[in-house]
């Protein structure tokens, strides 16, 4: 450009960070980046923006070079280059990405102390950002709080993990319903008002799916169908396959077999995955104690033959005769060293009952199993 007497304007320097950031040596890239960032801050013509400083986060970002990253960040100031929320996503999810990287080659004991660096490095960015935004001084969005959230659900402490109800609560009015499964260690973030315009974060899909992998972990099954209700039946959150899938995900920690039978049919079917099956099926298998898993593990077979009519799922086949064969503590019960002929009778009801139960989830699986027998193997264009 220059041999033609050409200058670079603001875009063209956009466009070279962007390029940066998808360099195939990223380390490299950082060192260039760097070098025309200086030749911006030099540039009598032009006036870096966030913009600018954004796009060479993101470099660092990518080159997991944290040291570099926070050195920009110290050339912020509050008129051309101050921070956004999209800033303070990038550094987020930077120190997220880093304390992961190479993580399973790493002790428990270093894993967990890379993730406790940080979250407290990100806790400390977190109160700059509310101080800001209660002042009007920044504005803060859905991505931005959801990257808060799952660096604080990488934590090892669970006073981390249980910030996240608070955390949506401070941003975005929701009611932290954890407190009602009695925990009391979610009122560690302290509530503020919003921000300077009055207005709390609008929450979405990526909301819903960070809540729902927090109850799981947390397990608080309860408290997460609570915000499910909340977020879909009375926010009108649409939920895309994802959150359905953290949805059941969920259900399968907390055993609640009962409730992915319920809402296994209310899967709408352009958000079908035949995976949803397979873990509601295995949230039956895990709730084998249960009566009542049996007609719940055949409401999930039923949805399932209804749904995916082109393609079953076999391993869910192979789960339902799962759950039969596990479901037997009522019966081990009835057949623990008979004293009498009464209780040697109540033995060998119990057997065939049980041989009963598993001869009917055979007979279940007869249909669909021959159905996948001649998708696979008779119905093959010759």
């Amino acid at each position: 450009m220059k041999r033609r007497g050409q200058n670079p304007n603001a875009q063209t320097y956009t466009i070279l960070f962007n390029g940066f950031a998808r360099h195939n040596h990223p380390k490299v890239a950082v060192g260039e980046a760097f070098k025309h960032y200086n030749l911006l801050l030099e540039d009598r013509r032009l006036q870096p923006n966030s913009t600018h400083m954004n796009a060479l986060l993101h470099v660092c970002s990518q080159a997991g070079d944290l040291e570099s990253m926070f050195h920009i960040i110290n050339t912020a100031d509050e008129k051309t280059r101050a921070p956004t929320a999209f800033t303070y996503t990038i550094v987020l999810n930077a120190l997220r990405h880093a304390a992961s990287k190479d993580a399973a080659s790493l002790s428990d004991a270093q894993r967990n102390q890379n993730f406790v660096v940080a979250v407290d490095r990100g806790k400390a960015i977190w109160s700059e950002v509310i101080s800001k935004w209660s002042t009007g001084k920044t504005q803060v969005d859905e991505a931005l709080v959801c990257s808060m959230g799952r660096l604080l659900l990488m934590s090892p402490r669970k006073d981390d993990k249980m910030q996240i109800a608070s955390l949506l609560k401070q941003t975005m009015n929701l009611p932290d319903f954890t407190l009602k499964t009695g925990s009391s260690s979610s009122s560690s973030a302290t509530a503020v008002e919003p921000s300077a315009s009055g207005v709390f974060v609008k929450p979405g899909t990526n909301t819903l799916a960070l809540v729902l992998k927090a109850m799981a972990t947390t397990n608080m099954t309860n408290a997460g169908l609570e915000y499910w209700r909340h977020l879909v039946d009375r926010m009108g959150i649409v939920p895309d396959s994802d959150c359905w899938m953290r949805l059941f995900g969920m259900l399968k920690v907390g055993r609640s077999s009962a409730t992915a039978a319920s809402l296994i049919a209310e899967v709408p079917a352009d958000a079908v995955n035949p995976r949803m099956y397979r873990i509601a099926m295995e949230t039956c298998v895990r709730d084998n104690i249960n009566e009542n898993v049996l007609a719940n593990a055949r409401a999930i077979l039923t949805a399932m033959i209804a749904s995916c009519k082109d393609e079953l799922d076999l391993h869910t086949l192979r789960l339902y005769l799962h759950t039969a064969l596990v479901s037997h503590s009522r019966f081990r019960a009835q057949t623990d060293a008979p004293k009498n002929d009464a209780e040697a009778n109540k033995e060998k009801d119990a057997k065939r009952h049980y041989a009963l139960q598993i001869t009917s989830a055979i007979d279940d699986l007869w249909e669909p199993y021959k159905r996948a027998h001649y998708r696979y193997f008779k119905d093959l264009p010759s």
